[in-house]
């Protein structure tokens, strides 16, 4: 409201109370115009920032399906002694896949035995139908691209030859050695003491052979290497055969295990 607006009232309503309305009316039409015009805007700037995150969530979706797209399945069968790092690797290695957009999933030994395996023992032919069951799973989830990092003992050579026949090409091997003397005393649960003291039957190590692959796609030496050391190999490995696209060094892993508590 000009000076020119407010003389013309003072002169043609002299009583206060009528001249207060009428300015309150004035201000609150001029305020209404105000507002109205920057609602406009903002409704402008709205529906640009909507077209703008919509077009970016479409590229990153696209980022992101980029992944799922170019990678075909595999299986990543981790054997080794008990309390040879095999879990460990499996867990740390699936996290980082997952966080670069990867579909991972893993057949872990003792949870196979618990839902899948339940009842059977720890005979030779047990054993082999476990290791089926468990290259059956493998299969069908390698078969729809998925990485599957399968970490099961697996103590016999026929037996790991039979899961790669099934599962077939896409089966990469991995041993994860690591001498007797180290597992038992990593052995928190103490099978290893049972075993030696008779209470645990067919173990592994103790009273049952484990027969070392002779040429496995990949070593990993857990009494010298670290978790991240491991996760890079296999990582380099998975790129050099196309399985994923990914450049990951040494230090990158680290920190994104930071934190994880995640160690032999």
């Amino acid at each position: 409201m000009n000076i020119r607006e407010k003389t013309l009232i003072y002169q043609f309503f002299g009583n206060f109370a009528i001249r207060e309305k009428i300015f309150f009316s004035l201000k609150k039409s001029a305020l209404d115009r105000e507002i109205l015009k920057p609602k406009n805007e903002i409704k402008q700037k709205c529906e640009s920032a909507n077209s703008s995150f919509l077009k970016s969530n479409r590229e990153m979706s696209e980022v992101k399906n980029k992944s799922y797209n170019n990678v075909k399945g595999v299986t990543i069968w981790l054997t080794g002694l008990p309390c040879s790092g095999k879990t460990t690797i499996a867990n740390a290695l699936s996290k980082i896949l997952k966080e670069e957009g990867y579909k991972v999933e893993i057949i872990d030994g003792d949870v196979i035995r618990e839902y899948i395996s339940k009842g059977l023992g720890f005979s030779r032919e047990d054993r082999f139908e476990n290791i089926r069951r468990v290259s059956f799973v493998a299969k069908l989830l390698t078969r729809n691209d998925v990485i599957t990092i399968v970490a099961v003992i697996s103590p016999y050579r026929e037996m790991r030859k039979m899961a790669r026949e099934m599962i077939g090409e896409n089966f990469v091997e991995v041993f994860v050695n690591a001498p007797l003397e180290v597992c038992e005393k990593r052995d928190v649960k103490g099978m290893y003491k049972k075993a030696r003291e008779g209470i645990i039957k067919n173990f592994t190590g103790i009273d049952d052979p484990y027969e070392p692959p002779e040429n496995p796609d990949i070593e990993l030496k857990t009494d010298i290497l670290q978790v991240e050391e491991c996760v890079e190999k296999i990582l380099k490995f998975l790129k050099e055969k196309g399985y994923i696209d990914l450049d990951l060094d040494l230090e990158i892993i680290r920190t994104k295990l930071k934190g994880q508590n995640i160690k032999f």
